[in-house]
């Protein structure tokens, strides 16, 4: 393990932390947790306590750590608060394909000039998750935020409530509209949202933690059938995850998944990510929480035999997510605001 003096350091000194954070294990103490910051002005940057050990309770992107990658094992505190992924208690139509509302309370509608064209979800009051396919670089004005309105707690596109406007769309660096590989994307909203029953943040998962094959998992949006349109109400299906290994044989996707991107749906057919939506989200659930495991990204067809749907693997580009997000809440942060930094 690396070691390295704790210290406090300037919001310029950020570029230099994140070339730090790439190669060794560090910890960030950001400034949503006021009273670590507050601490941390009144001691010496020498001493080595100057960071807490654990990420404290209920605070957004409190801490981040990176490790060298020839490391095996990746840590993080996530983004999320401890009421991230939680549903409102509303019973599920067995067998029905319909959302209740606050069901998915982390799902949004994107509407672009004035139509609903992708899902998203929320992973803090003010991040949404979705795919960078919906931005289509051909389309400059697909890569406008003003032309493009979030709505949240909706389960009719006939019912919306008042939309959240876009500061800023952030496309993965290395997305390929070729492949499909790196296909996520952020938005950066202007206000934070207000959480209620209906509407709340999704947990991202750590690095660490899997869902294996033939876990029923869920995935939902305003999708559409093979021949059909897209549908006015939210729709919800379960799926199973599958191994990628099958997913990438010859009689399935033959070799066209990467190692971010994830396979879920029913090899016979009939369940698929077309009944949600380009972006939206595919859901798991731990210990009683639901987990942000991949966003809807491509497929062939619509619940066709040996055709399931392909989502970008959250848990892979979950250093992307994490980094961006830092940015965005560092850069906004006041010049006098410290941070600080210190090994594992």
């Amino acid at each position: 393990m690396a070691h390295f003096t704790p210290k406090c350091m300037k919001i310029t000194d950020f570029i230099i932390l994140i070339a730090i954070a790439i190669l060794l294990e560090v910890r960030y103490c950001t400034g949503v947790v006021a009273h670590v910051l507050n601490n941390l002005k009144n001691q010496p940057s020498e001493t080595e306590d100057a960071c807490p050990s654990s990420c404290p309770a209920d605070k957004y992107d409190t801490q981040l750590a990176f490790r060298h990658p020839s490391r095996s094992v990746q840590r993080t505190c996530s983004l999320e608060n401890t009421n991230c992924g939680q549903q409102r208690a509303t019973p599920r139509i067995i067998g029905g394909s319909i959302a209740q509302l606050g069901q998915w309370p982390w799902q949004v509608s994107l509407h672009f000039n004035g139509s609903h064209a992708c899902g998203g979800s929320l992973v803090a009051p003010d991040f949404v998750v979705t795919a960078a396919h919906c931005f289509p670089k051909e389309s400059s004005s697909s890569l406008v935020p003003s032309n493009w309105r979030v709505y949240g707690g909706v389960v009719s596109q006939n019912r919306l409530n008042t939309p959240y406007l876009v500061q800023k769309i952030i496309i993965n660096e290395f997305y390929d509209p070729d492949t499909n590989d790196f296909d996520i994307a952020l938005l950066k909203l202007k206000q934070p949202v207000e959480f209620s029953n209906n509407v709340g943040p999704v947990c991202l998962p750590t690095f660490d933690q899997t869902f294996s094959p033939g876990t029923t998992c869920w995935t939902s949006g305003f999708g559409r059938t093979e021949k059909g349109t897209a549908s006015l109400c939210l729709l919800e299906v379960a799926v199973e995850i599958i191994d990628t290994g099958i997913c990438n044989g010859s009689a399935v996707h033959n070799g066209s998944l990467t190692q971010n991107m994830k396979c879920a749906g029913d090899l016979n057919g009939g369940k698929d990510s077309c009944l949600g939506d380009s972006g939206g989200p595919l859901v798991c659930e731990a210990d009683n929480r639901w987990y942000l495991v991949g966003v809807t990204s491509w497929g062939v067809g619509c619940g066709r035999r040996n055709r399931p749907g392909v989502y970008s693997n959250v848990n892979r580009l979950l250093p992307w997510i994490y980094s961006k997000i830092q940015q965005e809440r560092l850069w906004r942060a006041s010049p006098d605001d410290t941070f600080c930094q210190c090994p594992l």
